[in-house]
C-alpha cells in the first residue's frame, strides 16, 4: 500500500535502495540516500519515504538508539566543545571528558603502562574534525624508552575498540614535562558526541618512567568486573596482542579481551 497522498515515483530513496533488504540497509546507505534531498514541500514524499525506511532499518536491526542518535553512536547531550573549556586552548583531556571522566589528575601513572598488552579506555570526542596534536606529561623519565599511543572507532554493536588505530604516534620518554607529538600515522577524523578509544603502551616491559594521570579511585568504572562485583575495572585489553607494542590493528570478533583496575594517563589532543 502507498503512502497516502504520495507520487507513486520515487527518484531517489526506492530507486537507490531497490535492490537491498532491510537486513543489509546501513545508515550510511540511508545517509548518501537523504543528501542532497532539499527540506521543500516539493520533497515531502521522497522524506516520508527516508523515514520510514530507516524506521524499518531500526525495527530490524534493534537499533533503537537509533531513533535518538544520528548513527547510532551519538552521545545525547553531547560533551562541551573543548574551546568551551578554555579561552587560550582547544585542548581535551581524553580521560577527563563526560561521561567517562574522572575527577582527579594528581597521580603518577607508571607500573600499569608497562603491562604488556595496549589497554583501551573509551571517550565521547567534544569535537568534530581531525586530531592535531597528543599532548602527556612526564613525570619521571626513563632513558631509551617510548610511550606508544593511539586513537580507535568504537563498533557500536559491542561498544568495544575496533579496525585500525585511526591515528596513532609514540612519545619519547627521554625528559621530563610536557611532551607534544605532532608527527602522527593516519588522520584520526572525529565526530563531536561520537563514543572512540584511546589505547596506549610502554615499549618495556618494566619501565621506570612516570607519566601524569587518574587515579584508579576516581575513574568512573567500565562496567565489566571479574569474579568480584564491587572491582573497579577502568580498561580493557586483548590477550591476544603482541606485548609492548601497540595493536594498530584489532579484530573485535577475534579480540580476547580482559579487563584491569588500574590508574589511566592522562591524554590530551587539540582538533585542526
Amino acid at each position: 500500500m502507498p503512502l497516502p497522498d504520495a507520487n507513486k515515483r520515487s527518484p531517489r530513496v526506492y530507486t537507490n535502495l531497490q535492490n537491498l533488504d532491510l537486513a543489509n540497509v546501513t545508515f550510511t546507505n540511508i545517509e548518501t540516500t537523504g543528501d542532497p534531498i532539499a527540506i521543500e514541500e516539493a520533497n515531502e514524499d521522497e522524506l516520508r519515504r527516508l523515514v520510514l525506511v530507516n524506521l524499518a532499518r531500526l525495527v530490524c536491526a534493534g537499533e533503537w538508539t537509533g531513533l535518538l542518535e544520528a548513527g547510532g553512536g551519538i552521545m545525547s547531550p553531547a560533551p562541551m566543545m573543548a574551546q568551551a573549556y578554555s579561552s587560550s586552548t582547544d585542548q581535551f583531556v581524553l580521560g577527563n571528558g563526560q561521561p567517562w571522566g574522572a575527577t582527579a589528575s594528581s597521580t603518577a601513572v607508571g607500573s600499569e603502562l608497562s603491562s604488556n598488552y595496549t589497554l583501551f579506555r573509551p571517550f565521547i570526542s567534544p569535537n568534530s574534525g581531525d586530531v592535531g596534536d597528543v599532548v602527556v606529561y612526564v613525570a619521571t623519565a626513563a632513558a631509551g624508552e617510548a610511550l606508544e599511543f593511539g586513537i580507535w572507532a568504537n563498533d557500536d554493536d559491542t561498544g568495544l575498540p575496533t579496525g585500525d588505530a585511526l591515528t596513532h604516534c609514540s612519545f619519547p620518554l627521554d625528559s621530563t614535562g610536557i611532551i607534544t607529538q605532532d608527527s602522527l600515522t593516519g588522520t584520526a577524523t572525529l565526530v563531536r558526541g561520537t563514543q572512540y578509544h584511546f589505547g596506549y603502551v610502554a615499549d618495556t616491559s618494566s619501565t621506570s618512567a612516570r607519566v601524569n594521570g587518574f587515579d584508579v579511585s576516581t575513574v568512573p568504572t567500565i562496567g565489566v568486573v571479574a569474579a568480584n562485583p564491587l572491582q573497579q575495572r577502568t580498561v580493557i585489553f586483548d590477550t591476544g596482542g603482541t606485548a609492548n607494542q601497540l595493536d594498530t590493528t584489532i579484530t573485535t570478533t577475534t579480540a580476547d579481551w580482559s579487563s584491569k583496575q588500574y590508574d589511566v594517563p592522562a591524554f590530551s589532543v587539540t582538533f585542526t
